[in-house]
């Protein structure tokens, strides 16, 4: 009896102690782990990242103001 990818694949979700065994046999292999660092840091945020991020949201906040700034003398003119 050969087991299929799919079958193997169920029988890991249905045992987390397999699981967390073949995640250390995976990251004990120093190629396997480098791999799976280099993976999980292209997902990270920089701190580069992060001051971009924080520009863009200051000009649209400053923006939102300019725009309420302009909506509240418009509605003061009409209330004269």
């Amino acid at each position: 009896m050969s087991l299929t990818a799919e079958e193997i694949v169920r029988l890991f979700e249905e045992d987390a102690r397999a699981r967390r065994r073949l995640a250390e046999l995976l990251v004990s292999e120093p190629d396997i782990r480098l791999a799976i660092v280099s993976a999980a840091l292209r997902e990270v945020a920089t701190k580069h990242d992060l001051a971009e991020l924080r520009g863009e949201l200051r000009a649209e906040i400053d923006e939102l103001r300019s725009e309420f700034r302009e909506d509240l003398r418009r509605l003061e003119g009409r209330a004269a």
